[in-house]
């Protein structure tokens, strides 16, 4: 794990850099992503491919200013301070003076850096501090220091993100038999920067024979600046394209290279030595150079070895020492088995940053520590919502969580899953992915699993990627938890079978929420939009048909939904799946039937728009004979007034057969109407109240207008 011991606003800044970095490491596929680039990117892509240059040796590469910028105030002043204090913790810290000198030379003696004869040639300067990692001390120069409230990275765009996903770099990294990983030989300072740009990376250092205080520039792209790594991986790209490669190469750097780590496997040692001689000779030609080979193949080193012509410094042999951090994950090569390197539970105060600091330390970008990262992310979220600020110690009860969160966490030591998701590929008969969605109030997840299937009959399960996210602090419906759990899950099958082999084509998915499984199987349309939304996205990456349902006891996803620290945090079911995925089919757990889900359904507004067939009432006779039967609505003569009431008050007859109130704005409002057993339309109101016949109390509708008023009432005038 790592820690964050700096003091004032640095050690929140950092915080703040280290709590992004875990977060978007958790955000594998699980965002909703457009395609679309900012104007600010848009002029990043714009600079970087108009002014990248091959060189006789290597590229020239751009800074990536904002539109109207460098306009920096030459910052000298601040710059000799911070040097000035930089020499005095000398005077107490000998070692780091010594470090720091050899450091510094090496900078200048390979190239990186070089003197400025005329000072005007310095618009600005970069303060520098020295950081240990290991006994060895790296150089740090400060793009981020302010000066007069403005900085030399607030004048740069950082461009958009052009690698590939951590996660699915390692995914890939994790399908053959053969696999394999190196870096790229200080990336950053192999890239030149233009005579222009380097004026804007001055620094301060001392003349080693009179040790007077000298001004330096820098001619190598620096690794303070925030467009660095944005430059660098374009740069690999634009080398591959320069360099004209056959496409499987290309891919590997498109796919297997996450900045300078370079990460790869194949099905033989053959087909992997190709590639990475293919790649390491690409990456030669343009200066760049792969060193810290390891591999869990000795063939696969003792070949590079020859082919290369590299001493055998550079390949990491396995020994007695033979785990490799990849990525942050660590990999036993002789065992080719990923785990986690944790540290013992920290003798300090437990203040809200040091906590949130040591969380994120944990870097797991495949997600197998979910089960113990979310009840700490829980936990933290409480201490936030309970008011307690970033410096502040908790109280007793949160620091005996705490140490008892540490001390589950040295679980983590005890992981070794199996790097190779897809092993003896040559009697494989075929894989398919599981994802395993579940949620509880205080967070929903996913799990993804791949089942593969051997000629021999042997089945192994492979856990690929799980997942998880905090309920909102919003309370919302359990069901609605699980809906967001389905949604989790799809998004990031569908990321993660992006890296997975193309032959993998029948998925399933499996949640515990009947009413989930259910509201996938229906149109999203009927829906309310928070259901509405997730179901129809679901549909769009998913058939409705992939989904199963799970009883909650077997599905592996429950386990990274909770922050209680009893029972068993990583149960077996969590690394190895559910005991059924071993079986046939037909003994898996039986789904259930299709039911309509009335809950969050979208109110129905009727606007009664039916079409009744209208009547020539020109051609009603009535005579004088008639008058008693319509009087006493006998005979035909009732269908007559129906019709009358069905053509003049079709929509005041439709709500009181629903028992709903008139409209506001209905012509019988006023007249309080009821519905009488014969189906028609009478006057109400408290006229009920008189002592007369139901029929003279209650008369019917019949709209003025209407042909068959005007004429029985003309005849009964007659009469």
């Amino acid at each position: 794990m790592r820690s964050l011991i700096i003091a004032g606003r640095t050690q929140l800044d950092r915080l703040i850099s280290e709590m992004r970095r875990f977060c978007d490491t958790e955000a594998f596929g699980t965002e909703f992503k457009q395609d679309c680039l900012s104007p600010d990117n848009q002029r990043a892509m714009a600079l970087v491919k108009g002014k990248t240059r091959k060189l006789a040796v290597g590229y020239e590469v751009p800074i990536i200013w904002r539109e109207g910028e460098p306009g920096l105030p030459n910052n000298r002043a601040m710059a000799v301070n911070r040097f000035q204090s930089l020499l005095r913790r000398f005077q107490h810290q000998p070692q780091l003076e010594r470090d720091y000198e050899a450091a510094m030379q090496k900078t200048l003696d390979q190239g990186y850096a070089s003197r400025v004869e005329d000072p005007a040639d310095a618009k600005y300067f970069l303060a520098h501090h020295g950081v240990y990692k290991g006994t060895k001390l790296r150089v740090v120069f400060d793009a981020a220091a302010s000066f007069t409230g403005k900085a030399l990275n607030d004048a740069i765009i950082g461009g958009p993100a052009l690698q590939p996903a951590l996660a699915a770099v390692i995914t890939r990294f994790r399908q053959e038999e053969c696999a394999w990983a190196s870096d790229i030989k200080a990336m950053f300072s192999r890239l030149r920067l233009s005579a222009e740009d380097a004026r804007f990376f001055c620094f301060l250092w001392r003349q080693k024979s009179s040790g007077n205080m000298v001004t330096y520039k820098m001619d190598r792209l620096p690794f303070g600046a925030s467009c660095s790594p944005f430059v660098a991986i374009h740069t690999i790209q634009r080398i591959a394209e320069d360099a004209g490669v056959e496409e499987k190469v290309a891919v590997a750097v498109r796919e297997r290279m996450y900045v300078d780590d370079y990460l790869s496997s194949a099905p033989t040692v053959q087909e992997a030595v190709q590639e990475a001689s293919a790649v390491r000779k690409m990456l030669a030609d343009a200066d760049l150079n792969l060193q810290r080979w390891v591999s869990n193949s000795p063939d696969f080193l003792q070949q590079m070895t020859v082919s290369t012509r590299l001493s055998s410094s550079n390949i990491h042999q396995l020994g007695s020492n033979c785990e490799e951090k990849v990525l942050g994950v660590f990999w036993d090569v002789h065992s080719d088995t990923l785990g986690f390197k944790v540290a013992e539970a920290p003798d300090v105060k437990f203040t809200k940053m040091e906590l949130a600091s040591r969380v994120a330390g944990v870097f797991d970008p495949l997600g197998t520590a979910s089960p113990i990262i979310v009840k700490a992310k829980i936990r933290l979220r409480m201490l936030g919502q309970s008011g307690l600020q970033w410096t502040d110690v908790v109280g007793e009860e949160d620091a005996s969580w705490w140490l008892l969160w540490f001390k589950e966490l040295q679980y983590l030591n005890r992981v070794a899953m199996p790097r190779c998701l897809f092993p003896n590929r040559e009697t494989l008969e075929s894989s398919e992915p599981h994802t395993f969605c579940d949620a509880s109030e205080e967070a929903y997840a996913a799990v993804l699993y791949v089942q593969s299937v051997f000629s021999s009959g042997q089945v192994v399960i492979r856990q690929v990627k799980p997942t998880n996210k905090l309920a909102p602090k919003k309370t919302i419906s359990v069901p609605k938890l699980e809906l967001n759990a389905a949604l989790l899950g799809a998004r990031m099958t569908q990321a993660v079978q992006q890296a997975l082999p193309a032959h993998i084509h029948r998925r399933r998915f499996w949640t515990d929420s009947s009413t989930v499984r259910n509201w996938i199987r229906t149109a999203a349309a009927n829906y309310q939009v928070f259901v509405s939304n997730r179901i129809g996205e679901i549909q769009t990456i998913t058939d409705e048909g992939e989904w199963r349902f799970v009883p909650g006891r077997l599905n592996p996803a429950d386990a990274a939904t909770r922050s209680a620290l009893d029972g068993d945090i990583f149960p077996a079911i969590w690394l190895n799946g559910p005991d059924f995925l071993l079986q046939h089919e037909d003994k898996w757990p039986v789904d259930l039937p299709w039911m309509k889900i009335k809950e969050e359904m979208r109110p129905v507004r009727v606007s009664f728009a039916a079409q009744v067939e209208k009547t020539d009432w020109s051609k009603v006779q009535l005579t004088p004979s008639d008058i008693p039967q319509l009087c006493a609505l006998e005979g035909k003569f009732l269908g007559l007034v129906r019709q009358c009431q069905e053509e003049s008050f079709a929509e005041e007859l439709h709500r009181l057969r629903k028992k709903k109130a008139l409209s506001s704005t209905s012509s019988l409002l006023a007249l309080a109407p009821i519905l009488s057993e014969d189906g028609l339309l009478r006057l109400g109101g408290r006229a009920g109240r008189a002592r007369l016949p139901y029929d003279q109390l209650h008369p019917p509708f019949l709209r003025v207008g209407i042909p068959l008023r005007r004429g029985s009432s003309s005849l009964i005038i007659r009469v």
